[in-house]
């Protein structure tokens, strides 16, 4: 097994996801260059979820085809069931990552996709078939 550890900077999804202030697309952008000009070569750019939950990220689409990107560096995305990971898997420039997700207590998993974790396991089981059929390897992020 290889020993390494993957550090993926956040910010621009779950730091701008939690700010109220709303920015436009190109802020965004300028956000995420200062990153890769800070040398983040991880970074979670956006998320495919609905505008209705999370109104800052109804531009994630469009933030992905106007990414200038540079060598060396991933972009992913985040989505929480299966529409948003067919909307990342026809995205412009998305690094796909899939993954699923355990959450740390019922309420969260409540909050954040509206079922209870034992839900959330049954739909990610569907996730992993998916992944699969797109030829993709799953990774675990508690």
């Amino acid at each position: 097994m290889t020993r390494r550890i993957d550090i993926v900077e956040v910010g621009p999804r779950d730091g701008l996801q939690n700010d109220p202030a709303d920015l436009t697309t190109e802020q965004k952008l300028e956000f995420i260059a200062r990153l890769e000009e800070a040398g983040v070569r991880r970074m979670e750019s956006g998320s495919f979820v609905s505008p209705k939950y999370v109104p800052q990220m109804a531009d994630t689409g469009e933030l992905f085809q106007r990414i200038k990107r540079k060598p060396g560096v991933n972009y992913t995305s985040l989505w929480l069931n299966d529409k948003g990971f067919r909307k990342a898997l026809t995205a412009h420039e998305v690094d796909i990552d899939p993954r699923l997700l355990f959450y740390p207590s019922e309420a969260f998993a409540q909050s954040n996709n509206n079922c209870s974790s034992a839900e959330m396991r049954e739909k990610q089981r569907d996730w992993v078939r998916l992944y699969k059929e797109e030829g993709y390897t799953v990774f675990f992020f508690f």
